[in-house]
This record gives C-alpha cells, structure tokens and sequence, in this order.
C-alpha cells in the first residue's frame, strides 16, 4: 500500500472512506467529536452559538448550500427511504416497542389493580390516575401511543399522576366508575 492511500491518522482511503470533497470520514467524525467535547463548532473550531454545535458562519453557510440545492437534497432523501425503507420502519417498530417494554416495566410491570394480575405488554395501558386523560392531551398534543411514552420518560416516568392498568381495569374505571376488582365483584 502506497503512503498517499493512508490519511495522517491511519485510515484507509478507499472510495467508500472518503467525502465529495477528498477528505477522510473517519477523521472528520473523530475531529467533529473531538471540538463537540471541547466545546466548539464541530465544523471549523469556532465558539459555536449558543446551545448549538455549529458557529453562525457555518450554520449560515449550510443554510445557504440546503437552499441552493434543496431539489437534489429531496431527490436523494427519496431514493434512502426507497432502498432503506423496511430497514428504517423495522427499526422504529423495534424501537416503539422497547420504548413501551421500558415504560411498562417503569411502572410496575403489571395491573396496578388490586386483584388484577395481568402482566402481558400488549394487555397493558397507562392510566391517568385522576381521570383527567382527556384535558391533559388536548394540554400536550399529545394523543398517545410512543410519542406519550416518550413524553413520559423525559419526565422519569412520573408515579403520582399515571398508573398502570389492563384494558379490561382501564374501561371499567372509566365506563362503570371503577373496576370489578375494587367493588369486590369479581
């Protein structure tokens, strides 16, 4: 192997390894990396703006190359998902799912009715405790489903407003005014 296929820190420099513009990928993640940490623009080494990673120069001068050439930027956008597609659903379905498992097991792990022990995830909702669930979504935007489990753990999983109930516990709370198992009926 030839000393110029080499970059100044190692890396091989294949087709794949290198950017539009000649220069290593590898590196140029390492050195990004290494001005995030120092906190500095992650482009040039400036002090970057507030709370951002980037300087204004450089965010200006992204900016301005996404508006120059937004029409190819879609193109390529479009032929990722075409190609990646089930790969990316695939992997945010798993991720939902984890996310859910994670909330679950927050919470408790099972029906948080007396009486009740149901511990399936796909039996499992969350449940205002003060049956104000209505009120808080219009609150939040939030309807439900991943982006309230999201929600929720960004909060720590909050036990004094939420708890976990089954379906089943979840509806007769709501419709009867409690469950079967507190009224001592089932």
């Amino acid at each position: 192997m030839r000393k110029q296929d080499i970059c100044k820190r190692g890396h091989i420099r294949s087709p794949e390894n290198l950017t539009a513009h000649g220069s290593c990928k590898p590196c140029k993640r390492i050195i990004a990396a290494e001005r995030r940490n120092a906190g500095l623009c992650i482009q040039c080494g400036r002090k970057p703006r507030k709370g951002k990673v980037t300087c204004k120069k450089c965010w200006q001068s992204q900016l301005n190359y996404k508006n120059r050439n937004h029409s190819q930027i879609l193109k390529n956008q479009k032929a990722k998902r075409r190609k990646n597609g089930k790969f990316i659903r695939a992997q945010h379905a798993a991720w939902r799912r984890a996310l859910k498992l994670e909330m679950i097991a927050a919470y408790g792990g099972k029906c948080a009715c007396v009486g009740c022990d149901v511990s399936h995830p796909d039996f499992l909702t969350l449940d205002h405790i003060d049956g104000y669930g209505a009120r808080h979504r219009k609150q939040t935007g939030i309807s439900g489903g991943y982006r309230f489990f999201a929600w929720l753990k960004r909060r720590g999983f909050p036990k004094d407003r939420f708890q976990l109930l089954c379906w089943n516990c979840n509806c007769a709370k709501q419709h009867a005014g409690g469950c079967p198992h507190t009224k001592g009926e089932a």
